[in-house]
């Protein structure tokens, strides 16, 4: 049997984000029905903003103190991802120009690389481009600290 997360914490989430929504569109209501500076709605719209600020509160604290510290990065599977996407070619369109992304892409499509490093090496072999020249374009969307 595969094994099953339980969604419960971005449900919570999610409700809360669905309660902004629904105070947000209550503010809405209430300033366009008030009258300049003599909006008679002004406590139910400082109500509203409370419990904004309630539900975002409480939804960060459920993200800060529960979700997000026993969420682990696996970095192999997001630079495997990285190097067979779109987005790493967006990246490197400074450099390399439209017509040379144009062709590389039709390439890595075929060959799906299996590493960031195989992506470039192609890169490098199909546009004689310097690969360090090539990393450093595109280190801000690796998420890898270098040193």
């Amino acid at each position: 049997m595969a094994a099953k997360v339980n969604p419960v914490l971005l449900e919570a989430i999610k409700g809360h984000a669905l309660n902004v929504v629904g105070e947000a569109g209550k503010i809405s209501l209430y300033t366009q029905n008030g009258q300049l500076q003599l909006n008679a709605f002004l406590p139910f719209i400082a109500d509203a903003l409370f419990a904004i600020h309630e539900s975002l509160g409480k939804a960060l604290d459920i993200l800060n103190d529960r979700f997000l510290p026993e969420m682990t990065v696996n970095t192999d599977i997001m630079e495997k991802n990285l190097a067979g996407s779109k987005a790493l070619l967006n990246a490197l369109l400074p450099v390399l120009g439209y017509n040379a992304l144009k062709k590389i892409s039709s390439v890595l499509q075929k060959e799906k690389p299996s590493s960031l490093s195989e992506a470039l090496d192609r890169i490098v072999s199909e546009t004689g481009t310097d690969k360090k020249i090539l990393e450093e374009q595109i280190r801000n969307i690796t998420m890898k600290r270098t040193p």
